[in-house]
């Protein structure tokens, strides 16, 4: 098969500047038509964080946290997901990041049901 299988998974690198308390990306690829159905993800400095997912024409985003995030992986499951197609992921952090913050890691996609 040549490219009609939807990846199952998008990359993300987001930054949560010094003083801030978010920051948001949007992830290539997008959900093709997928459910998100968890995140995978870990950050640079230790931060308790909650992640939204705005899907474009949805109007509740999907969330998964808050949980606390370290240099380790950490996987986190998406409430009520929706079929996405392209989408901005957010992280929040409960306080300031006393520092810049980088979390990386990626969303698991699943077919719908």
């Amino acid at each position: 098969m040549s490219g009609s299988t939807p990846s199952n998974y998008a990359q993300f690198r987001i930054l949560i500047k010094q003083g801030t308390k978010s920051g948001s990306v949007q992830p290539s690829p997008g959900g093709n038509g997928q459910l998100p159905a968890s995140i995978r993800a870990m950050a640079t400095a230790s931060v308790t964080v909650e992640f939204t997912i705005l899907a474009v024409g949805v109007d509740r985003p999907m969330i998964a946290g808050p949980t606390s995030l370290s240099p380790e992986n950490t996987q986190i499951g998406v409430t009520e997901p929706v079929i996405v197609n392209a989408y901005t992921l957010t992280a929040t952090t409960l306080e300031p990041a006393p520092t810049d913050v980088t979390i990386e890691g990626d969303v698991s996609y699943a077919p719908p049901q």
